[in-house]
């Protein structure tokens, strides 16, 4: 095999794919086309059902008695979490990613409320913050539960409230899950599409055939062009890493 006619074929495939701007602009772009594309279509489809997991702390007939209304929304599906479980511990050993914490003194906050006013309780939400249509309809549920519980312990006045934590406890923005598809989506769009692209074109234009009679062998043609496209596969995803570094929102 001669090295020297595999490089020569791999610098012309090179030279070739920059002096084409449309497909320099395609072959760049359509990743992120692609990702934005189906994300807009997909993004409103939703699931039957959301599991919700609970720690009920209380373990009162009222605790129990709120857990019972989210069940029978018919919309989520409670998973009792036992109280010696350490919450933080438990949401990253299972993957949990909407958690609702009911805590110890409840019901006995709620009693208070009708003698003082200003006594309140606050339930903990643990959610993950990258599902956001499933954090939207939880959200909607639980505060229009809320919404009808404190309507009839204290006509309408805040008694039991909510307060959200993230189960990601590091910050992550949008570009630190969008550019990981976005390189997965390059390198498989590109391997597929550009390899049949080209071969069908060099076959149509008899290019194959006029291959033959020159010099290069078929293993030496076939080298040339692996590494072209593995030369696009790593190059390409370069400049979308740096846009990942630039920690664009």
């Amino acid at each position: 095999m001669n090295v020297k006619i595999v490089g020569i074929d791999f610098l012309y495939n090179i030279r070739s794919w920059t002096r084409s701007r449309g497909t320099v602009f395609w072959s760049l772009l359509f990743p992120v086309m692609l990702i934005l594309l189906f994300g807009a279509i997909f993004s409103g489809m939703g699931e039957g059902k959301y599991t919700l997991y609970v720690q009920d702390l209380d373990e009162t007939d009222m605790s129990h008695g709120f857990v019972d209304v989210l069940n029978k929304t018919g919309i989520l599906s409670i998973k009792n979490v036992t109280t010696t479980e350490p919450i933080t511990e438990y949401i990253k050993k299972n993957n949990v990613e909407n958690l609702i914490v009911i805590p110890q003194g409840y019901k006995n906050a709620i009693i208070n409320s009708y003698v003082d006013p200003s006594v309140k309780v606050n339930l903990t939400y643990y959610f993950d913050p990258t599902e956001q249509q499933t954090n939207q309809v939880l959200r909607s549920v639980i505060s229009s539960v809320l919404q009808g519980l404190n309507m009839q312990i204290s006509q309408g006045r805040t008694v039991v409230g909510i307060q959200e934590e993230s189960t990601i406890t590091e910050n992550f923005g949008f570009i630190d899950f969008f550019i990981p598809g976005m390189i997965g989506f390059t390198i498989m769009q590109q391997s597929i599409y550009g390899s049949i692209e080209r071969n069908t074109k060099f076959r149509k234009d008899g290019i194959l055939r006029k291959l033959l009679t020159t010099p290069i062998t078929r293993s030496e043609w076939i080298l040339a062009k692996m590494l072209f496209m593995l030369f696009l596969a790593l190059s390409q995803p370069q400049w979308q890493s740096a846009l990942a570094s630039l920690r664009l929102e």
